[in-house]
């Protein structure tokens, strides 16, 4: 079940076992890439590659995501993520394009403030 391969990446990562975390999860969306879990499963990949500091493995991640995503609960943290991991230049725009998509984020008195979007850039993994 793919629930309990996703289960299993999450079990990988309280583990700190990183590598079959990304693993389990690429597989999940090669094998699933219109699925629900798919989607969690991106974020959470996208999350990953940024934290081992590797922006332009979690920038793919998060544009296949938001290409493939409807869902309003998951595009909020992923179009987030997304801009906070842009340079300066690119990152006012993405924010201006948040602002206007996600009106009631609860990001918004980061954005109000002018915090960058990198400082909530996913907790997990």
């Amino acid at each position: 079940l793919l629930e309990d391969r996703y289960a299993a990446a999450e079990r990988a990562v309280s583990a700190g076992d990183l590598d079959l975390a990304r693993a389990t999860w690429l597989a999940l969306v090669a094998d699933a890439p219109d699925h629900p879990l798919a989607e969690l499963a991106l974020l959470d990949l996208a999350r990953l590659a940024h934290q081992r500091d590797r922006e332009p493995e979690a920038i793919d991640h998060l544009d296949l995501l938001l290409v493939r995503s409807r869902d309003p609960e998951i595009r909020e943290p992923a179009s987030w993520l997304r801009c906070g991991l842009l340079d300066a230049a690119e990152r006012a725009a993405c924010l201006a394009i948040f602002r206007d998509e996600f009106p009631a984020s609860p990001h918004r008195s980061e954005l109000d403030t002018g915090q960058p979007a990198g400082a909530a850039a996913g907790a997990r993994p």
